[in-house]
């Protein structure tokens, strides 16, 4: 857990040094309440009923201050700059400096850090500008950033929220105390009442399973879906891709998708012997980042975001279901593509939980369980829109389209091909 710096500034106090973690949509609340108690956080903040973001940590609660409360420095500037890509440093207590960075109204994770010298904030925001080459740093007076103005600023969003730990430590010190006080009684009534059996069979059966079913309900959100929806929204970034540009022409493309985020690389060819780095660079899309690593070549990156689901919020078929109807409905499309394979399942493992001396908890009956298959597809670009009804299970890792030399269009072969990479979740029927 970071170490946070809480100040306070007017009638409030300012906590600088939370650390964020990007949220998926769904049950956002309850998402970033169990991550932020598995962490030991006392407080999180996250703004809004569909966060892009959310915060957690332990601010040092004492003196008098104690009963002012507590707002997010960083989840305030977000809402003052809620476009592009900014960061900034700002001094905020003798011998410290705040780095901050936000892109679209969200926190960006790596940043709203506390640091002893301006040089090592800067040292850390060029680490930041790697991954984001178009994060513009700022001087805090550009924006009228002060300690007083993020004061003035904060409202029901920014502030901290209790996780509950504190006080689940209470329940839990009252809880030992009354197992030690029932195990007392039970010894007791063991050695010297043994003719009155207690039955605690039922008791140990609830704590099993709420155990198990939390276990289950992490594997769950760790599935990330991209269904129909996410899937469309790829299709449309790379319908929007010029093929050629200003005397360039596009190569290929490669887009890896990390849960909502998508990060694309495209290769692109010098082909009209005028064609120059200059006239590329005037043309090129907005959120494109250039570089030529040779004189007749040119790369291109640029990230895009969609909508993502779990196993939590999206309904799974089981294999079954998916046997009879999604197989059915694929071998109807299969002529219009050049390979369509679904792997063999694969069981998504759960943790199991143990009990206080460590011995594994025996698993109950009813919970569900998960698999995955490997999906791999080639095809005309034009294809893919054949699949879409049917990407609702689907979690894609990678997408790619190569531009190959013009031919005769066919049913499976196109000069604009596409690949994709992904999974196929599935849920098996419920034991009983």
């Amino acid at each position: 857990m970071r170490h946070l710096l809480t100040l306070p500034v007017q009638d409030i106090q300012l906590v600088f040094g939370l650390e964020w973690r990007p949220l998926i949509s769904g049950k956002a609340a309850s998402t970033a309440r169990r991550i932020a108690r598995q962490r030991r956080a006392t407080h999180l903040v996250m703004d809004g009923e569909s966060p892009a973001s959310f915060a957690f940590g332990t601010p040092v609660l004492a003196g008098e201050n104690r009963g002012r409360p507590l707002h997010s420095a960083a989840q305030i500037l977000a809402r003052m700059v809620p476009n592009g890509s900014i960061a900034c440093i700002l001094p905020v207590a003798s011998g410290s400096y705040w780095l901050v960075a936000v892109h679209e109204a969200a926190v960006m994770s790596r940043s709203d850090l506390v640091f002893h010298s301006e040089q090592q904030a800067r040292d850390a925001y060029e680490n930041l500008r790697e991954s984001h080459p178009r994060l513009a740093l700022l001087d805090p007076e550009q924006i009228g950033l002060t300690l007083a103005s993020l004061a003035t600023a904060s409202d029901h969003g920014t502030a901290l929220r209790d996780t509950g730990l504190r006080r689940s430590r209470r329940l839990s010190a009252l809880f030992s105390f009354l197992v030690l006080g029932a195990a007392c009684v039970m010894a007791y009534r063991t050695w010297f009442v043994p003719e009155e059996a207690v039955d605690v069979s039922q008791v140990a059966s609830t704590e099993i399973r709420e155990q198990w079913r939390v276990a289950v309900s992490e594997v769950e959100h760790s599935i990330a879906l991209h269904g129909v929806a996410a899937t469309h929204a790829v299709l449309s970034q790379v319908y929007q891709i010029p093929v050629r540009l200003s005397g360039w022409a596009l190569a290929r493309v490669e887009c890896r998708a990390q849960g909502p985020l998508w990060r694309c690389l495209a290769d692109l060819d010098r082909r009209h012997p005028h064609a120059n780095s200059k006239g590329l660079m005037s043309r090129a899309p907005e959120g494109w980042t250039l570089s030529f690593p040779s004189i007749e070549k040119a790369s291109a990156t640029w990230e895009f975001h969609t909508s993502v689901q779990t196993a939590a919020t999206q309904r799974l078929f089981s294999p079954q279901q998916n046997k009879r109807h999604l197989l059915s409905a694929l071998q109807g499309i299969r002529m219009a593509f050049n390979r369509m394979e679904l792997g063999s399942d694969v069981p998504i493992a759960t943790r199991t939980p143990l009990d206080n001396a460590g011995r594994a908890l025996p698993s109950p009956q009813g919970l569900p369980r998960y698999t995955r298959r490997p999906v791999h597809i080639e095809g005309p670009l034009r294809s893919l829109s054949l699949l879409l009804p049917y990407t609702q299970s689907i979690g894609w890792r990678s997408f790619s389209l190569v531009v190959g030399h013009p031919t005769i269009p066919t049913s499976a072969t196109s000069r604009l091909r596409v690949t994709l990479h992904g999974e196929l979740y599935e849920q098996l029927e419920v034991d009983t």
